[in-house]
């Protein structure tokens, strides 16, 4: 069983929970330990997917196995890679804001926002993961 397969199976798992959760979400559900834990390990299992696919080679349209680093960075910076930085990062300023805010109630009401731009950009890369 190899590593990258282990990591698929979890990204499947990732995905579940975010096909499952993210509309849940529009109930605002009760912050609890589990879904706090949950909340962190899709963050960190998504955050971790983007230095993996700097190591996942690919096939080019001619059906040839790139594996050279190099080739396999710029191909995913061309593709993905972008699109990937934009939907963790706003996870991640979405925790930072969630953090701000227990220490300033006045930003309460743009953390709210953030997460409703969080919730979006993670539809979107729910949409990318649908499209391979």
């Amino acid at each position: 069983c190899s590593k990258r397969l282990v990591w698929d199976i979890w990204g499947l798992f990732a995905l579940m929970i975010d096909l499952i959760w993210l509309p849940m979400q529009v109930f605002e559900p009760t912050q609890t330990l589990f879904v706090n834990l949950m909340t962190w390990s899709i963050l960190l299992y998504w955050t971790g997917d983007i230095l993996a696919s700097f190591h996942t080679g690919f096939y080019t349209r001619d059906t040839v196995l790139v594996m050279t680093r190099r080739m396999i960075a710029i191909n995913y910076i061309k593709t993905w890679f972008f699109l990937d930085l934009a939907i963790v990062s706003v996870d991640w300023l979405a925790i930072l804001a969630s953090f701000l805010s227990a220490a300033d109630s006045a930003s309460v009401a743009r953390s709210a926002k953030l997460v409703r731009v969080t919730r979006i950009a993670r539809l979107l890369r729910l949409m990318r993961l649908m499209k391979l």
